[in-house]
């Protein structure tokens, strides 16, 4: 990942506070679009609680769900998801997540996330087989393939042991934040 001097200010299109699942792939999908990312992490490793995790997502339309036959349908999920929150969650929100689930995890396993469906496990409430995991169930191995994958990226830079104290605003818009770097904010 890109290096820079301590000294330096910083230049990115897009600044990623943490460094679990959730922001090492928006990372890496900002950086597969063309942009320069820094990815600040307060932590002495990547991780968050994706590491801690089992890495169990719910998705539908998957190859790897397409493989073992199961057809279950974005609406399907959505409503599954919905009913197991007892429908506190955004409806329009719920539906376009699930409409895009399979299509993230296919993207998943082409960066190098390993993948698999499980065929014979569901939440409860669940109406059909929407998991998917990493084999050893451990979230690390969610988080491993993805900090690998956002090293290859000449403009991803992601900072260890940096964390984010505040926002930098311009009238109503964030246009940065502020960090502690080596003890220093």
């Amino acid at each position: 990942m890109a290096k820079r001097k301590p000294d330096q200010a910083p230049d990115a299109d897009l600044i990623v506070v943490g460094a679990g699942g959730c922001g090492l792939t928006g990372a890496l999908r900002a950086a597969q679009d063309g942009l320069r990312v820094i990815i600040l992490e307060s932590g002495s490793e990547p991780g968050g609680s994706t590491a801690m995790s089992s890495g169990l997502i719910v998705a539908a339309g998957s190859r790897l769900q397409a493989e073992h036959g199961e057809v279950g349908t974005a609406a399907e999920l959505a409503a599954d998801v919905l009913r197991r929150n007892g429908h506190s969650s955004n409806p329009e929100v719920t539906h376009a997540l699930c409409a895009a689930s399979g299509a993230v995890m296919d993207w998943l396993v082409d960066a190098g996330v390993d993948l698999e469906h499980l065929t014979n496990y569901r939440y409860e409430g669940m109406n059909r087989a929407w998991l998917h995991a990493p084999p050893s169930r451990h979230g690390i191995d969610f988080v491993r393939p993805l900090t690998t994958a956002n090293a290859r990226q000449a403009t991803v830079d992601l900072r260890l042991g940096t964390p984010v104290t505040g926002l930098v605003s311009a009238g109503s818009r964030v246009v940065g934040v502020t960090a502690v770097t080596d003890g220093v904010e």
